[in-house]
């Protein structure tokens, strides 16, 4: 393994994983990886999951995040997950008792925005286990590769009005922001590793692991 956790091993440190599903390729990946972190005796390491957090319905962001998902569903021709995202109860405790945070398939889950403002100074880590991670909300891309230029001309969003073909642009920057703003992408490939080079959103990349 080339990555290694930023911080100096002379005590324990708290690791927490953070993955949508325990289920499917990323969240096995999640579980076992805390698994083994915690057999290797140099850290203590938790991993959770959407089903571990319940939907925070009195948060203002609870009905903005309905109304962008009504609106990307509405005039999209295509599976577009949104980082804006119901907030979760109970995920700022969970995160307050880490030293480090791993982020690993998080869309539509976490609110990138809120998730932000939580971690803070925390040293945070996001696995890329496909494309969504640095795209404007594409899963799967098509053969489009926009998202390598600001996700211009979405073949998503076809329609025009309102301005909706605007929305991947925007989603990007803003996942351009909260990237620049934790300490590693890491590529559990060297497909998304060449995805990560190449990608308008990063500009710090670990190595292959």
């Amino acid at each position: 393994m080339y990555f290694r956790y930023m911080m100096p091993l002379n005590e324990k440190k708290y690791i927490l994983h953070l993955t949508k599903q325990r289920t499917g390729g990323a969240g096995e990946y999640a579980y076992r990886l805390s698994e083994e972190l915690n057999k290797s005796g140099k850290f203590i390491s938790t991993c959770y999951s959407s089903t571990d957090f319940m939907v925070n319905k009195a948060h203002h962001r609870y009905f903005f995040s309905k109304l962008v998902r009504l609106l990307i569903n509405k005039n999209s021709n295509g599976v577009i997950h949104s980082h804006i995202a119901e907030p979760m109860l109970g995920l700022s405790n969970a995160i307050a008792k880490a030293d480090i945070i791993h982020l690993h398939s998080i869309n539509n889950w976490l609110d990138l925005t809120l998730l932000l403002k939580i971690i803070k100074n925390k040293k945070t880590v996001w696995t890329t286990h496909g494309i969504w991670n640095l795209t404007g909300g594409c899963v799967i891309n098509h053969d489009c590769f926009n998202y390598n230029s600001n996700c211009t001309d979405c073949p998503f969003f076809t329609k025009r009005g309102l301005l909706m073909e605007k929305i991947p642009q925007l989603l990007l920057r803003q996942k351009k922001e909260f990237i620049n703003r934790i300490d590693y992408l890491i590529p559990n490939s060297l497909w998304t590793k060449a995805i990560i080079t190449n990608s308008y959103a990063r500009e710090k990349c670990a190595k292959n692991i």
